[in-house]
């Protein structure tokens, strides 16, 4: 009953032949407060309960996941991978290696309050599994299309299983598989449309889900997780059964934190009288007083193996760290709480993402109490960290910092002078020499850059990725040609002596007035590069000013008011192409020991190919394909070597690769296989001409070059710090290695400027305009 000024809501339901209405079509009807016309008191038909209670226990993709991932643990699992797409919004599928699901229990597996974890209400008060209640499956069928796929220990298959509704909808089918179970989860709250329009965007459910996922992979030892969105090659989380806590700490929370712990431990014991009073074990770890770099506070909290939130414990935590961190900088905390099952209630929240406890005061300060130690035991010795200043040999403090001599600023000043602005005033200012905001340009192309300082004085360490097979090698004395030119120049890579980088600078610039040894067919090759050479494109790439990559081939450049987007490795291979023909005959060796199997490297791209659906059992034996290519090889080597300096001995190994600039420039190793490939099965070794572009267009292909490594853009995600120092080598060796030699070296094509290789991305004057109209 209502009483009066109260206003009762009641859900509308009609029934159809038995078939209850669905989530969307309750209409809500409002009474009037002291309205006499009221409806009778129904039960609630069983759809319309379960899509209540999924509601409640699937609130969004990252709680889905967290009940799958628990049931994957309870079922006694050493790995489990999860892939999500759109951050589970639209497909979320948890596969494991646990004990599988009995066929004649899968009718029930959806059931609701069906569960193999309880028999009693007593067994709740001791339950040591995630799972209890028997409602993920449930509530996740209710909102999702749900399959399962399980085979267990000695069955001959698997078997495939679609639910809808906690029913089997199709299934139970005979499939292949592994031993385990997948459960798959696809268009989540598809049937409740304004729940699935409130969702977040997908990087932050992607985002939670991490989250949730790397606790769980912290927390279980013995356990292998990874999680990867679909379509990516590279997991966002990846744990061994074999790390240990720190090792896994570091892992998914960075190395920041890895570095920076300190173990505490805690625990009471009850009295011994009556048995009563507080009783647990606590460990963990919590963050030293170096550790500065949280910008929130973390806590980890596991109680008897559930990730769980306990507000008042991290606010008292926090507290330890009032006098200890800069200001801005939070803590970070692990910590594993066991307490007897007696003493805990973890049926009290629909998630179960909170669970109550008893002596919850008292446990809490004998944890602030330990974490305190721990901190102020090891709070000896701080590290700090201060700027210095960059002192560049052979320079003066004057022109580091800019400044110039008087002398020079005067002469600068009666040149500006002499400068008119448009309007015929005199031009003091350089807007005003520029003709405008619009048309100053605000960057100087030959200005030096204060990440040239930074960038290794050894260049080529940092553009180097042969490793250890580019070992240093001694120079090595050859004849010399008709021109006085030594031919077949070996140089060493690990010596850094600046005697020997001039001897490159001036190798390279003797080679670029040479001719290419008189051969027709090579000059014909040169002229085809250089008669359509796109002088304006050719201006943009020598003036350009560097902005910075926009993906793993693809940089940003700036020329006078406009902005560029380029393809770096295709201007590379065309400035690579050029040089091998330029320099025909005249290619100094970098030496590889040890020596590379030619055999070892193709059988190795072989099977890529055969991976790509490039090659199949039809086509042959891949060890005689590979046994042909060698001997081709071995074959032309005389040939190889004295025109390309291509060194491959009579065994078949790989003892030398041209270089082809300077010594900075090395090739990626991981193009070795299908430089090869190419070399032996797309070069046309019948026409000089033809055979000679084709060996070059391969060793221009070894030498393109574009980012190996691309650090993560994912708001909230795990931060590599390899990877990151890696992409940052990447990007320098790119800055100032690859776009010098560009600058100076390459004569871009007209087709360059017409096939999306440059493209025109902005211009000032364009947004200027827009500017205005706003």
């Amino acid at each position: 009953t209502t009483g009066t000024g109260c206003v009762e809501v009641t859900q509308v339901m009609e029934q159809q032949g038995g078939e209850g209405v669905g989530d969307m079509d309750m209409a809500p009807v409002v009474m009037a407060a002291g309205s006499r016309h009221r409806r009778r008191i129904v039960k609630l038909e069983e759809s319309v309960v379960n899509k209540i209670a999924a509601g409640e226990v699937v609130q969004r993709p990252f709680n889905a996941l967290k009940e799958l991932l628990e049931n994957s643990i309870d079922a006694g699992s050493t790995k489990v991978s999860v892939t999500v797409r759109d951050g589970g919004n639209t497909l979320i599928r948890v596969q494991d290696d646990g004990c599988g699901i009995h066929e004649g229990d899968l009718p029930l597996l959806c059931e609701r309050h069906a569960t193999s974890k309880l028999e009693t209400f007593e067994d709740l008060r001791t339950v040591q599994t995630l799972g209890f209640r028997g409602e993920a499956l449930c509530s996740v069928s209710y909102v999702a299309h749900l399959t399962v796929t399980t085979m267990r220990e000695g069955d001959a298959h698997a078997t495939r299983t679609v639910f809808r509704d906690s029913k089997i909808e199709d299934g139970p089918k005979p499939c292949a598989g592994l031993v385990g179970t997948t459960v798959t989860v696809e268009d989540l709250f598809y049937n409740m449309p304004i729940r699935r329009k409130a969702l977040r965007s997908p990087s932050e459910e992607l985002a939670k889900v991490i989250e949730v996922v790397g606790r769980y992979a912290v927390y279980h030892d013995g356990v292998g997780v990874s999680l990867k969105r679909h379509g990516n090659a590279r997991p966002d989380v990846s744990t061994s059964a074999s790390d240990t806590k720190q090792q896994k700490i570091r892992m998914v929370f960075g190395s920041q934190v890895g570095s920076n712990l300190l173990e505490f431990k805690a625990s009471a014991v009850p009295d011994e009288c009556d048995g009563e009073g507080m009783s647990f074990q606590a460990k963990g770890y919590a963050s030293s007083a170096n550790y500065n770099s949280g910008k929130r506070t973390v806590l980890v909290l596991f109680i008897n193996g559930r990730l769980v939130e306990c507000s008042p414990l991290k606010r008292c935590l926090e507290t330890v760290y009032a006098s200890v961190l800069a200001k801005g900088s939070r803590p970070f905390f692990y910590v594993e709480l066991t307490i007897p099952h007696e003493q805990v209630d973890v049926n009290v929240h629909p998630t179960k993402k909170e669970v109550n406890f008893l002596h919850q005061d008292d446990l809490i300060e004998r944890l602030r109490e330990a974490v305190e130690n721990a901190v102020f035991t090891s709070n000896d010795h701080r590290t700090y960290y201060k700027q210095t200043t960059l002192q560049v040999p052979g320079a003066h403090n004057s022109s580091i910092l800019g400044s110039e001599d008087p002398a020079g600023a005067r002469k600068r000043g009666r040149q500006e002078g002499d400068q008119k602005d448009p309007r015929g005033r005199e031009a003091t200012t350089r807007r005003d020499r520029a003709g405008g905001d619009y048309k100053l340009v605000r960057t100087d192309a030959h200005e030096k850059k204060l990440e040239t300082f930074f960038f290794s004085q050894d260049k080529a360490d940092a553009a180097a990725v042969l490793g250890s097979s580019l070992a240093a090698g001694s120079a090595e004395t050859a004849e010399e040609d008709s021109s006085g030119y030594k031919r077949n120049q070996e140089i060493s890579l690990s010596q850094a002596a600046p005697s020997q980088r001039q001897g490159v600078s001036e190798l390279r610039r003797r080679n670029a007035g040479s001719d290419s040894r008189g051969l027709t067919s090579v000059k014909e090759l040169l002229d085809e590069c250089t008669v359509d050479t796109h002088h304006e494109l050719q201006q943009v790439l020598r003036s350009h000013v560097y902005v910075g990559m926009a993906d793993e081939r693809r940089a940003l450049l700036q020329h006078k008011t406009k902005l560029y987007l380029v393809n770096v490795r295709t201007l590379s291979k065309d400035m690579a192409y050029q040089q091998v023909l330029t320099k025909f005959g005249r290619l100094p060796k970098l030496r590889l020991e040890p020596k590379l199997s030619c055999r070892d490297l193709l059988m190795l791209q072989m099977s890529r190919e055969e991976e790509e659906g490039n090659w199949t059992d039809e086509d042959g034996c891949k060890r005689e394909a590979v046994d042909l290519v060698v001997d081709l090889l071995v074959s032309k080597s005389e040939m190889l070597e004295d025109y390309f300096s291509l060194e491959i001995d009579e065994e078949g190994s790989l003892c030398a690769l041209p270089m082809i600039c300077t010594r900075e420039l090395v090739p990626d190793q991981r193009k070795l296989p299908n430089f090869l490939l190419a070399l032996g099965h797309d070069t046309e070794w019948e026409s000089e001409k033809a055979c000679f572009m084709g060996i070059a267009d391969a060793i221009a292909e070894l030498y393109s070059s574009e980012m190996t490594h691309v650090p993560s853009q994912r708001s909230g995600a795990c931060v590599d710090e390899e990877v990151e120092a890696l992409c940052l080598e990447e990007e320098r060796a790119i800055q100032n290695v690859v776009f010098p030699l560009l600058r100076s070296s390459l004569r871009p094509s007209a087709r360059r400027a017409m096939d999306a290789t440059v493209v025109q991305v902005a211009s000032l004057e364009k947004l200027y305009k827009i500017f205005e109209r706003c």
